[in-house]
């Protein structure tokens, strides 16, 4: 879920920039908000997930590792 909710977040960056000067750029402004929050909750609950007694060493195990800093 967090790549998906990062791609998005790049993809709204992205649109965002095209629209800065068009008449759409609030609506780009809104999108990417939204991608923001939703990037920022899915990075929260992947760490709290992963640090839960037993999450964490099944999650080790299977290669998960912790998300890094949030991207902003």
């Amino acid at each position: 879920m967090v790549e998906g909710a990062k791609a998005q977040l790049a993809a709204s960056k992205k649109w965002r920039l095209k629209a800065r000067d068009a008449p759409e750029a609030e609506k780009a402004q809104a999108i990417l908000d939204r991608s923001m929050n939703i990037y920022l909750q899915s990075m929260e609950l992947y760490r709290k997930a992963l640090h839960k007694p037993f999450n964490y060493l099944p999650g080790l195990l299977m290669g998960f590792r912790s998300a890094g800093k949030i991207e902003s």
